[in-house]
């Protein structure tokens, strides 16, 4: 398999989008450090955050009824498979009640368009996320109904686009006086206090599914210090296993998977449960059973491997004036091998560090008809300064002695 399908493999199954529309954005990339594009702005984390929430609990035939998830750094495309999630979430949009009291989630926004609806967050709208729905779900006739109730109940809708946002706050002038009347502190919104685990596992929705088929998840928060931390519960058929290595090992992918750190007393185990935690308890997964005792539906070929690949970074090293080179490391590497890649990536380190590109590779081995162990591989070359230069060519990688470890091969760019 070419290395930009294993790519596009691992990010559709995180996101469950189209083959398609994948290669088209993944080819649009300068490279692979970042497959999957984190939020960039501050309110699009928090907005992101708040959808979480909304949406954990809710269920369908995708996780929290989201069909698909398409990542950009500036904005997050949902599309839901029926209105109820939509649902969810309309208790978000601000509006004023008749003794003048906000509810809601404030300075955001809700348009209806032609392709669904579009939420923005912050003043300057920053935070954006559109909600796309199934064909003859109409979302903007949903949004219609809702306003036309909060109206109806003599309050006021503070969603619209012709909504005033609240005026800044002036900074208040420090007190020449030396003793003052202490005050209560504003509330601080938690979704605001570091978002980004929240955002993470949002745009990562469908790991859950791809590493267990046929299980259902919910996500919950509650408060912590003056933040959230997250509660992940797994609900498997009967026919799984509890335990599984394959959620540490995914949390803690740093390109493609969210990069957290598993808590070292955070794994409790037993019949009923698996309970491990992951960033100092920011983020707690719960595995359990499901009572539904239906087997699990075979996984399709989107999910066949989203585990046996993953992906690790290594920077260039720093030269004698301390200043870091053009160099790039990416590795793909199966977690359940045993072979040793010391030899490979001491030399790909030496190439980062004279500032070529280096892609290091592991390949699992395939047995032939005749008793031998091979691996093929076609080598994909991408400069760091011409994203758009490819050159594919066939390369074999060796053949490995029957029952050894798979071959390791390094393909090297220039500058």
């Amino acid at each position: 398999m070419l290395i930009e399908q294993y790519i596009v493999n691992v990010r559709r199954q995180l996101t469950a989008e189209s083959l398609t529309a994948t290669r088209r954005r993944l080819g649009e990339l300068r490279d692979w450090s970042e497959p999957l594009p984190v939020a960039k702005a501050g309110d699009q984390a928090r907005l992101e955050s708040h959808l979480l929430q909304a949406l954990g609990e809710g269920q369908g035939r995708h996780p929290l009824g989201i069909s698909e998830v398409v990542p950009y750094a500036d904005h997050l495309v949902l599309r839901l498979e029926s209105a109820q999630p939509l649902a969810s979430l309309l208790p978000l949009l601000p509006y004023r009640d008749r003794r003048r009291s906000r509810h809601g989630v404030l300075d955001l926004r809700a348009l209806a368009g032609s392709r669904g609806i579009e939420l923005l967050l912050g003043r300057t709208g920053a935070g954006r996320v559109t909600l796309l729905g199934p064909q003859g779900c109409d979302f903007a006739a949903v949004l219609k109904a809702h306003r036309e109730a909060v109206e109806g109940r003599q309050h006021v809708p503070l969603w619209t686009k012709d909504t005033p946002h609240d005026p800044t706050p002036r900074p208040r002038r420090p007190s020449r006086t030396v003793q003052t009347r202490s005050k209560a502190a504003k509330p601080v919104d938690p979704h605001a206090v570091c978002p980004g685990l929240a955002s993470a596992l949002l745009r990562r929705l469908r790991l859950w599914e791809s590493m267990a088929a046929g299980s259902k998840v919910t996500f919950t928060s509650e408060s912590h210090g003056s933040g959230l931390k997250w509660t992940v519960q797994r609900r498997l058929t009967q026919d799984a296993r509890l335990h599984d290595d394959n959620v540490a090992t995914a949390l803690a992918e740093s390109v493609a998977g969210p990069g957290l750190t598993a808590d070292i007393d955070g794994h409790l185990c037993s019949q009923r449960q698996c309970v491990q935690t992951f960033d100092s308890r920011r983020l707690t997964v719960e595995t359990v059973y499901s009572e539904d005792a239906r087997a699990a539906r075979r996984p399709g070929r989107a999910r066949s491997h989203v585990l046996a690949t993953f992906l690790t970074e290594r920077s260039p090293s720093a030269d004698a004036g301390g200043e870091g080179r053009a160099g790039h490391v990416l590795q793909l590497i199966d977690p359940w091998g045993d072979g040793p890649l010391d030899t490979a990536e001491q030399l790909a380190a030496a190439w980062v560090h004279q500032g070529l590109n280096t892609l290091v590779l592991r390949v699992d081995s395939s047995r032939s008809q005749d008793g031998s162990t091979t691996a093929a591989w076609q080598r994909a070359r991408r400069s760091r300064h011409h994203p758009g230069a490819r050159g594919i060519r066939p390369h074999h990688l060796g053949q490995a002695p029957l029952g050894g470890p798979p071959p390791a091969g390094i393909l090297s760019s220039g500058r």
